[in-house]
């Protein structure tokens, strides 16, 4: 989820490449990827906690036989850490906007990377993975909250079992909008409490308070919405709720909300994030 990941990334032993600050990737101008950078200055932290873990599941997993799927902007960035730390071969970049699809054609750090002209959401209805896959989906748009949950919890049901995905959305309270007029503290969080059962309809968790609107529980609020949503899913499937029985583990420490299993078709991690949360 959107916001500034957390200062902390952990180092990771067989890394050869000098971690990027946030202000190095900001200063990658022209691109579609600018405003995310100015939304997520600590984006290049964000993607070395993500390679931390995937570094700790490779041995496990052997993720240098999985398909990666992700967003990589202009430079595709993330393509080439994924390649040089994991050896992962079998990478897709999708991009919908065509000035961009073109430099990614250019700018290709490794031959075998597939460059597609589509959404996320369009690749995926059309692809049967007949791998398992990385899957980063990352969102920075807060309007589409309600799609964007229900598209990845569907693909936990769609995706081979040993799958990873990855999903970042808008954790910023303030996205839900400004009310009009002068409210209280406590008259504001009852509003976006509204604003957000409006904006995720059915997804809405039941029993949700006006203290989970705030800056500091926001992340936690839409984690939970995710997770039920994920859960509804994984009952549709009768080989997947098995293993979420036996394998997830829920818990909250230190702000850090996990629920995760190697043998799940998904590894979910929830991170603080200052203004909002990351997901993986």
């Amino acid at each position: 989820m959107t916001g500034n990941p957390t200062s902390e990334s952990t180092a990771t032993q067989n890394s050869t490449t000098p971690a990027l600050t946030g202000e190095s990737i900001c200063q990658q101008r022209g691109s579609s990827r600018d405003s995310v950078c100015r939304v997520r200055p600590n984006k290049a932290v964000d993607r070395e906690l993500f390679l931390s873990l995937l570094m700790r599941l490779a041995p496990k997993l052997a993720l240098e036989k999985y398909h990666y799927v992700g967003l990589g902007g202009p430079f595709l960035e993330d393509f080439r850490m994924i390649h040089g730390r994991l050896g992962i071969a079998r990478m897709t970049c999708i991009e919908t906007e065509d000035q961009v699809h073109k430099r990614q054609l250019f700018n290709r750090p490794v031959a075998s990377i597939e460059c597609v002209h589509k959404s996320l959401e369009e690749y995926l209805d059309e692809t049967d993975f007949d791998a398992p896959a990385i899957i980063w989906f990352d969102y920075t748009e807060p309007k589409g909250i309600t799609n964007q949950v229900e598209r990845f919890a569907r693909t936990v049901g769609s995706v081979p079992i040993g799958s990873v995905l990855r999903v970042t959305l808008n954790a910023n309270p303030g996205a839900l909008g400004k009310p009009t007029g002068n409210l209280s503290e406590a008259e504001l969080m009852e509003w976006r409490l509204y604003a957000f059962q409006r904006r995720l309809g059915s997804l809405f968790p039941s029993g949700l308070a006006a203290d989970g609107m705030t800056q500091k529980c926001f992340g936690k609020s839409l984690l939970y919405a995710l997770k039920l949503a994920v859960e509804k899913e994984v009952l549709t499937h009768q080989q997947l709720f098995g293993l979420w029985q036996r394998g997830s583990i829920c818990q909250s420490r230190s702000q850090v909300w996990r629920v995760e299993s190697a043998r799940l078709p998904f590894h979910l991690r929830a991170s603080d994030s200052g203004r909002g949360r990351t997901l993986f």
